[in-house]
């Protein structure tokens, strides 16, 4: 059954390369949300 699977991991790879602006703005957006959060655990850290 390769060709099953190759088949699978082909349609995986297709939808995460169609989707991969949306996927990127969101954790783009996230992280431009906890920004200043992120920075203040560093500072905390050091």
């Amino acid at each position: 059954m390769p060709t099953a699977t190759n088949l699978v991991m082909a349609l995986t790879g297709l939808f995460f390369i169609a989707t991969h602006q949306l996927w990127i703005a969101r954790i783009c957006r996230k992280m431009e949300k906890r920004k200043y959060e992120q920075l203040e655990g560093f500072r905390t850290s050091r």
